[in-house]
């Protein structure tokens, strides 16, 4: 670990259903790594 802390940049997914804005998946970047939430409302 270098103690670097990441901001994620979250972005919806292309997956995400759009339409209401119930199905929401997003996306971030974390240099090694890919995460992933669900963000539903």
């Amino acid at each position: 670990m270098t103690g670097r802390t990441v901001t994620p940049q979250w972005q919806k997914s292309s997956y995400s259903g759009g339409g209401e804005g119930n199905d929401c998946v997003e996306i971030a970047n974390l240099h090694s790594h890919i995460a992933v939430r669900d963000s539903k409302a």
